[in-house]
């Protein structure tokens, strides 16, 4: 209903700057990173370090399809397609693992009411 998606768009609303600045981190992330790289990479990895770091950038702004187009667009190998996805989930597995640990010793969110006051009531 036209209620619900008022609902979904305010939420989005409040979640858009939050959006903004984990993006714009990331990708000065990338930007920091990038030089810090160049000096363990040879002069022959030097175009494959750029594609990884192009897509990875990526994928942590928009999901694994943005990965996929980024290699796509640059014609990335296979090998150096999958070497890219196994660092990456060397690197977040134990991330994410670590913010679930977090996450479950008990720190309080505040509760959301999701009620719909046009909705009817169940019976």
């Amino acid at each position: 209903t036209a209620a619900s998606l008022e609902k979904a768009g305010s939420a989005t609303r409040k979640l858009l700057p939050a959006y903004g600045v984990a993006m714009l981190a990331t990708v000065l992330g990338t930007l920091i990173a990038w030089p810090c790289l160049l000096m363990f990479l040879e002069p022959a990895s030097i175009e494959s370090g750029l594609i990884l770091a192009s897509a990875l950038c990526a994928k942590h702004i928009g999901g694994s399809l943005n990965y996929d187009a980024v290699c796509a667009a640059c014609s990335a190998p296979l090998p150096l397609i999958a070497t890219g996805i196994a660092a990456d989930n060397a690197i977040v597995a134990p991330f994410l693992i670590l913010l679930f640990r977090l996450a479950s010793t008990g720190v309080k969110t505040p509760e959301i009411d999701d009620t719909d006051d046009d909705d009817p009531p169940d019976k």
